[in-house]
Protein backbone atom coordinates (compact mmCIF):
# COMPACT_ATOMS: atom_id res chain seq x y z
CA UNK A 1 0.00 0.00 0.00
CA UNK A 2 1.02 3.66 -0.97
CA UNK A 3 0.21 6.71 0.78
CA UNK A 4 0.57 10.36 0.18
CA UNK A 5 2.90 12.15 2.79
CA UNK A 6 2.08 15.91 3.38
CA UNK A 7 3.70 18.38 5.45
CA UNK A 8 2.12 21.02 7.54
CA UNK A 9 4.58 22.73 10.03
CA UNK A 10 3.99 25.47 12.43
CA UNK A 11 4.21 26.92 16.05
CA UNK A 12 0.81 26.92 17.99
CA UNK A 13 0.55 28.68 21.33
CA UNK A 14 -2.06 28.06 24.01
CA UNK A 15 -2.12 27.90 27.82
CA UNK A 16 -3.83 24.80 28.54
CA UNK A 17 -6.50 24.71 31.28
CA UNK A 18 -6.19 22.06 33.97
CA UNK A 19 -8.48 19.02 33.70
CA UNK A 20 -9.54 19.44 30.21
CA UNK A 21 -8.56 17.10 26.92
CA UNK A 22 -6.71 18.64 24.03
CA UNK A 23 -7.15 16.90 20.46
CA UNK A 24 -4.39 17.61 17.03
CA UNK A 25 -7.10 17.35 14.69
CA UNK A 26 -5.88 18.06 10.71
CA UNK A 27 -7.19 17.89 7.50
CA UNK A 28 -4.74 17.15 4.42
CA UNK A 29 -5.66 17.09 1.18
CA UNK A 30 -4.11 18.21 -2.75
CA UNK A 31 -5.92 21.98 -2.46
CA UNK A 32 -5.88 22.60 1.66
CA UNK A 33 -4.02 21.36 4.53
CA UNK A 34 -4.36 22.00 8.15
CA UNK A 35 -3.83 21.14 12.03
CA UNK A 36 -4.94 22.46 14.76
CA UNK A 37 -5.34 21.35 18.33
CA UNK A 38 -8.89 21.73 19.72
CA UNK A 39 -10.53 20.99 23.15
CA UNK A 40 -12.35 18.19 23.27
CA UNK A 41 -15.32 18.66 24.91
CA UNK A 42 -16.25 22.45 23.25
CA UNK A 43 -14.46 21.59 19.98
CA UNK A 44 -12.57 25.12 20.29
CA UNK A 45 -9.91 25.21 18.61
CA UNK A 46 -6.76 26.28 20.94
CA UNK A 47 -4.30 29.49 19.17
CA UNK A 48 -4.50 29.68 15.49
CA UNK A 49 -5.15 26.75 12.80
CA UNK A 50 -1.29 25.89 10.63
CA UNK A 51 -2.39 26.21 7.25
CA UNK A 52 -1.11 25.01 3.99
CA UNK A 53 -3.10 26.62 0.71
CA UNK A 54 -2.89 24.41 -2.02
CA UNK A 55 -0.63 21.29 -2.20
CA UNK A 56 1.28 20.19 0.64
CA UNK A 57 2.34 17.30 -0.87
CA UNK A 58 5.99 15.63 0.47
CA UNK A 59 6.03 12.57 -1.20
CA UNK A 60 5.19 9.22 -1.48
CA UNK A 61 5.18 6.79 1.61
CA UNK A 62 4.86 2.80 1.04
CA UNK A 63 3.52 0.79 3.68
Amino acid sequence: MVSTVYNVKGTVSFTPEAGKIYLVRGKLSEAYSAVWIEEKQSKTVMGEKIEVQGSAKAGILGK
